[in-house]
């Protein structure tokens, strides 16, 4: 049996990491806003000196780093399937750079090539 999913935007957005990031392996997790940190439970990270009641609700994604394991990388699944994989590419850009300053050119990076393989390719009609 053979199965596939068709126009994933989170398996797209993994399949461009893949491509541009090929050394580097991420686990991927979906969890539900009761798993999900907040950025006051992250002191320190991100996220820390945001307003109050951005602060206390579930962050949309986070990554992880267990000791001598892949990173691993939380998806909030509550989050609405448009948003996750710019959600994904945030988190992967932390993966990616140790370097907070970093973080923005991979995001773009990442960005700019989902961007280019969603977009259909530009057909000119026949006359």
């Amino acid at each position: 049996m053979t199965t596939s999913v068709l126009n994933d935007p989170v398996a797209l957005m993994l399949t461009v990491f893949a491509d541009l990031h090929p050394t580097i392996d991420v686990v991927v997790e979906y969890m539900p806003d009761k798993h999900m940190f907040t950025p006051r439970q992250l002191a320190g990270r991100r996220g820390a000196d945001l307003p109050a009641g951005a602060a206390d609700r579930p962050s949309a994604g986070i990554a992880l780093f267990p000791f001598e394991k892949a990173p691993e990388i939380w998806l909030n699944s509550e989050l609405s399937i448009q948003a996750l994989p710019m959600v994904l590419a945030e988190q992967l850009a932390v993966v990616v750079t140790e370097d907070p300053a970093s973080e923005p050119a991979v995001f773009e990076a990442l960005k700019a090539e989902f961007e280019r393989r969603v977009a259909p390719p530009f057909v000119a009609p026949t006359p």
